[in-house]
Order: structure tokens, then sequence, then C-alpha cells
């Protein structure tokens, strides 16, 4: 049975508005990071990362997976949206006031500079705080709101960027930038709060311990995938605060931030497969394969030359974007692209388990990841600082993309079609006369050089034909494309 037109154009528009917001609020994020890149030290960069990547990793511990799990109530029963909303805001509030004692209490157990933890204290208010707007936006979610969604989250990113430009501009202290900071994520959870209201959404507190018990109950294996994920991408920020201090944390996300905000376009491409299979699985099983190995080529054919191109021109990019302070950090943007490919296809490969209903499978898969990247964090970093923490991102990837091949390969089929990935690893070779190049162009020349000669491979090797670029237009779109 095929989906009504109206409900497919509601999924297209939907899902473009979480991919454009998403891709502006990373863009006016990254655009962020930069700028304190440029103006605080290496030190203090590092410091300001560590303080929010350490009060990041409680998330799931004050939202108890609550908020995810209150999206698909409302999406299933959108009447139950008031009973379920007020519960859920009077918890979270518990819960949140809750976390600051945690935090509070775990800073001032941690073997760290005692001068330090009030920033890191800081950072955990800030992190809570926004919490509880992504509750609200919870709550758009689940009424296919997204324009809502959109809307709250490039406001307070461009709010954010704006302070940021003015601390920069009046030349503040860190202690100056975090308490700015904090006002504002005061001032964008007031915003939030004034558009739902304007959206004619009630807020107001309820307690009913059954509804309470209901939220907690269903929140928990997505608070299990949440602590998972948040120790997969967090712990390597926060070990490297404790065991090599903040220099290595800001070499670090330096070059990590830069990869994260490649991964925009995975999260598009993913979440249109997952609509996709989801569709098409029990009725074609052929279908659903066929989409698969589409998905998996279009990722490859982004991240492959990414990796490549990135590689060669690390030293270049790292010189543009920051200061000279900052160049031992190619040496980790060079290590961390590699993270991109196996990134991009562990995403999908997760999504392709969660739409034919294993999603059990990607819980247990996320908690290995967080045990192995814990594990080789504790054997890399005391050598190697951040290039080992890098290293261990990388090898982690890797991991669980070998481990969910295997669990797709067994639950779905055959979804890589080899003749089509050889010959786009031919074609990202073609960015190899960078290397040559590198020294007697800018590196934006060279990033030019690179798409055009990458481009016109991906022709010659018939990679790429008008259908293939009108599917991934539409992946990215969020449509749903006709394989």
């Amino acid at each position: 049975m095929e989906p009504d037109t109206s409900s497919a154009r509601l999924f297209a528009r939907n899902t473009a508005f979480l991919f454009l917001a998403q891709l502006l609020t990373k863009g006016l994020g990254f655009v962020s990071l930069i700028l304190l890149a440029n103006y605080l030290t290496v030190d203090h960069y590092g410091l300001y990362n560590f303080a929010l990547a350490f009060g990041t990793l409680f998330i799931p511990l004050f939202d108890l997976g609550m908020d995810t799990f209150l999206t698909r109530e409302i999406a299933a029963d959108p009447s139950a949206r008031e009973r379920l909303s007020g519960n859920a805001i009077i918890l979270k509030l518990g819960l949140s006031t809750l976390a600051v004692g945690v935090i509070i209490g775990v800073v001032a157990l941690l073997p760290y500079d005692a001068l330090k933890k009030p920033y890191v204290v800081m950072g955990g208010l800030i992190v809570v705080l926004r919490t509880l707007s992504i509750t609200l936006h919870a709550m758009f979610r689940g009424d296919l709101r997204m324009g809502l969604e959109a809307n709250s989250t490039s406001v307070g990113k461009t709010i954010e960027l704006l302070v940021i430009i003015g601390a920069v501009l009046l030349r503040v202290s860190l202690a100056s930038l975090f308490a700015i900071l904090f006002a504002t994520t005061i001032v964008h959870l007031i915003y939030v709060v004034l558009l739902a209201r304007h959206a004619h959404y009630r807020l107001a507190p309820a307690l009913g311990l059954p509804v309470v018990r209901h939220l907690m109950q269903g929140g928990f294996p997505f608070a299990l995938i949440g602590i998972s994920v948040q120790i997969y991408f967090q712990i390597a920020t926060v070990m490297l605060g404790v065991l090599a201090g903040d220099a290595a944390v800001g070499l670090y996300r330096a070059a990590y931030n830069l990869v994260f905000a490649l991964s925009a376009f995975s999260a598009a491409v993913a979440l249109s497969l997952f609509a996709s299979v989801a569709h098409s699985y029990q009725s074609d099983r052929d279908k659903a394969i066929r989409i698969s190995s589409q998905a998996i080529a279009f990722s490859l054919v982004l991240a492959l030359p990414a990796a490549v191109g990135g590689t060669i021109l690390a030293p270049q990019i790292i010189g543009l974007l920051y200061p000279k302070e900052f160049a031992p950090a190619a040496a980790t943007l060079q290590i961390l692209l590699w993270w991109l490919p196996f990134s991009f296809l562990t995403n999908l490969l997760g999504h392709m388990l969660g739409a034919i209903n294993r999603q059990k499978l990607v819980l247990i898969v996320s908690v290995i990841n967080a045990a192995v990247n814990v594990a080789l964090n504790i054997l890399l970093i005391p050598g190697f600082a951040d290039r080992g923490a890098a290293t261990a991102t990388v090898a982690t990837e890797f991991v669980g993309f070998i481990i969910l091949t295997v669990l797709v390969l067994r639950a779905l089929g055959h979804v890589y079609e080899l003749s089509r990935i050889f010959r786009i690893v031919l074609s990202s070779a073609s960015l190899l006369p960078l290397l040559f190049l590198r020294d007697f162009l800018p590196v934006l020349a060279n990033i030019a050089v690179g798409a055009a000669l990458y481009s016109a491979t991906l022709f010659t090797f018939k990679i790429v034909g008008r259908n293939e670029v009108r599917n991934m237009y539409a992946a990215v779109m969020g449509r749903l494309p006709s394989y």
C-alpha cells in the first residue's frame, strides 16, 4: 500500500525543516567555535570544550530517555500530549535540579585543577538548561511541527553566535564568557516557552505518579542508548582533560569540531533511508536492499573524498582556520577524518536495523562501542594525548562498522554493491595530485581543484548519473526517492 500524497508531502516538508535547521545550527555553531578558537588560547579553548563535554555526559541521567519517548507517544496519540507534557515538565525540572547537585558533587571529586572547577560547573549548568528546551522540542516533533523546532534551534544558535561575536570584540574573560552564555541560555529557554504558548501548547506542570512512571519506564531503553552515545562522543574530551591537560583538549576539539560539522549530511540521508526501508521492507525486501545499497554509495561518495582530500590538506586547513599555536592539530585532524566514512556507514546500518525492528541490536552495539572507546582512550591518551584520542575514536567506529555489517547482512541481506564501492575508491584516488599542488596553491584553490577532479571521475566511472543525482537530492531534502 502506497502512502497517500499528503502524508508523503508532510514527511518531506518535516524532514527538510529538520535538515535545514540542523545544517544552519551546525554552521552557526561551527563559526562560533572557530571565532572562540581564534580568540582564546589553546588551554582556554580546551577548558571551554571540556566544561561543556563534561556536562553533556550527564544528559541521559537527567533525561532518562524521556524526550525521545515523549515524541513517540505524542505522535502515536496526539490527545495524550497535554497529559504527558505536564508530567514531563515537572519530571524534567526535578531531574534537572538533581543533575545540578550531581554535577557539582562529581566536579568536586574530579582530579582536576581546583581553579578550573567553577568553569566546569558553569558548563554543566548551561547544558542542563539547554535540555529543558529539548523537552519542548520533543513535543513539537511528536505533533509533526518541525517548523517550531527549526525556529527555536536557529534562533538559539543565532543568539549564541551574536553573543560570542560581542564577547570577542569586547575581549571579555573566559569567566565572563561562561556567565554570558548562561544568561543567553536562559533567554533562549524563555523564547522557546513563549513560542510554545503562541502555538497553543499548554505547559502547566502536572504530577500524576502513574504517568511519571510510564514516562520513566518508556524512556529507559532510550536512556541506555543515550548513555552509550554520550560516552562515545564526549568521553575522549573529558579523559583528555583529566589525563593530558587542557591544551590537548584544545587541539583535539579543534580537529574534532571540523569533522563533526560534516555529519549533518549523514543524518539527512539516514533519516530518509529509515523511512524508505521501513516502508518497503514488509512488501518488497529486494527494494529495501536496493535502497540501502544506494544510500551506502551516496554516503561514501560524500565521505571518502572528504577523508582523502582532508588528510592531504589538513595542515593548510588548520592554518587557514586557527592561530599558529593550533598547528599540531593538523596531525589529529588527519586521523579523525577517517572517522567520517565509517561514521556515515554505521549511521546508515544502525538506521537499517531500526527500520526492520532490530533496535535492540543497535543498543547492544552502542554499549560495545562505548566500552571499546573508554578502553582505547585509557590505553592511548597517556602516550599520545590528542592523537591517541583521535585514534581511539576512529578505531571504535571501525569496530562498530564491522559488527553492524555482520548484523545487517544477516537480518536484511547483501547491501554492499562492491563494484560501485571499488569505483568510488578509485575516484577518491583522483585527489592524490593535491599532494603535489598543496605547496603551490592556496587551500581554497586546492579544494576547488580537488572537487573538479573528483566530480569528473565520478561521471567517468559512471558512479553517478542523472538518476543518482536526483535521488541523492531527494534523500537530502527528505523526499522518498524512487529507486
